[in-house]
């Protein structure tokens, strides 16, 4: 900012901030509206204060005790002390695959894995958190009856006191899905509503609020956050993605990487036109499963070789129809940051033209196969 015209500025700015804030007050107006909330009551976060408030509303026509704290520790007034589930913050042991080199994002699945023979895709995941609440039912039933399962049914209610003293028999009925079963129905119900209101009404802010749903739910700073329902959602999250897995793989795909956001696998098709068809196909497939249904699943890119570490250590190839994409090499490695100096861009450069050497070498070879088919064909023909 200048020093000497720092007046003009400052009442430019301003003027600008008013003539754009009828915006921001139709926003805070269509929240209002919809959340049935005084206008001067919306802080600034309105999606997690929204949530918030119908989750509450939910909560109460249950007859249920709001454990709403100002801070980031749930107010269960005691319960959590005689019940560790409630207030526990852990990681499934399952799920801490951590990159090399730091970075990246935790992940289900990694294979560490050099594919230059088949054309290998990408394709990113959405709405994972949310169908895999609305879908926690069918991922029971995907997984069959099973008395580690709560999801569905509290068989701690069923047990007598005796039962549940020894641990021998009431142990095997305890895990922190059942901890808040009641509270994960009310979820689903609420959601349920928001997502028939987005489809029937294309209400735009319960569409925000479907959006932030992941969010609210593993964000401390929450009115209602509770530890156990984010450890039950990611369980659940990761049985989808799980489940969505081992569909691709029934229907041919050889899976590669799997986290939360995105899927990398191969198609083991040898051509770009083939792959394509196969992906396309495989995402129609995937979509008319109604445990699937609600996810968007849509493609990233094409690679014709790909090296792959992890989602922070890897080099591929483009594969695509558009001349200017179609042999571009990408690198992204985080081991390299452990290197220090000009050897780091001389590593990245190396492995990154040892990638397109060898796109270039079966690229020739894809000729040389290409012209011996056409000559046979003349010769068959002929």
């Amino acid at each position: 900012m200048n020093i000497l015209d720092w007046a003009n500025t400052i009442v430019k700015r301003s003027v600008q901030h008013f003539f754009i804030c009828f915006t921001y007050l139709k926003e805070y107006w269509s929240f209002s509206s919809y959340l049935e909330i005084p206008i001067g009551n919306l802080p600034e976060d309105l999606p997690s204060f929204g949530l918030d408030i119908l989750f509450a509303r939910q909560l109460k026509t249950k007859n249920y005790l709001l454990w709403a704290s100002p801070s980031f520790i749930p107010d269960f007034g005691g319960k959590d002390l005689d019940d560790l589930r409630l207030s526990n913050e852990w990681e499934n042991c399952s799920f801490t695959g951590k990159c090399f080199g730091g970075g990246g994002e935790n992940y289900l699945i990694n294979k560490e894995i050099f594919e230059a023979h088949y054309i290998t895709a990408e394709i990113s995941i959405g709405a994972l958190a949310v169908t895999a609440l609305l879908q926690s039912v069918k991922i029971s039933e995907a997984e069959g009856t099973s008395e580690y399962i709560g999801f569905t049914c509290n068989k701690l209610s069923t047990l007598s006191i005796e039962e549940l003293i020894n641990s021998r028999v009431g142990g095997k009925y305890i895990n922190d899905c059942i901890a808040v079963n009641g509270e994960l129905a009310c979820l689903r119900e609420m959601f349920h509503r928001l997502v028939r209101d987005i489809h029937y009404r294309k209400n735009l802010i319960a569409d925000q609020l479907v959006i932030n749903m992941h969010r609210w739910i593993c964000d401390p700073n929450s009115l209602l956050f509770n530890p156990a329902i984010k450890n039950a959602l990611t369980i659940l999250m990761k049985k989808l993605c799980l489940l969505l897995v081992a569909e691709m793989q029934r229907l041919g795909a050889k899976v590669i990487y799997c986290s939360f956001r995105k899927i990398v696998f191969s198609t083991q098709r040898h051509s770009l036109h083939l792959a394509k068809s196969f992906v396309n196909s495989l995402l129609i497939e995937i979509n008319q499963k109604q445990i699937f249904a609600s996810l968007q699943l849509g493609l990233i890119h094409f690679s014709s070789v790909l090296l792959w570490i992890d989602s922070s250590n890897h080099a591929y190839v483009y594969a695509s129809d558009d001349e200017k994409k179609n042999g571009r090499v990408e690198a992204k490695f985080g081991l390299a940051n452990k290197i220090q100096g000009e050897i780091k861009n001389k590593f990245i450069i190396m492995i990154a033209g040892f990638v397109g050497m060898l796109w270039n070498k079966r690229k020739e070879i894809n000729e040389e196969v290409l012209n011996v088919s056409s000559r046979i064909l003349v010769k068959f023909f002929s």
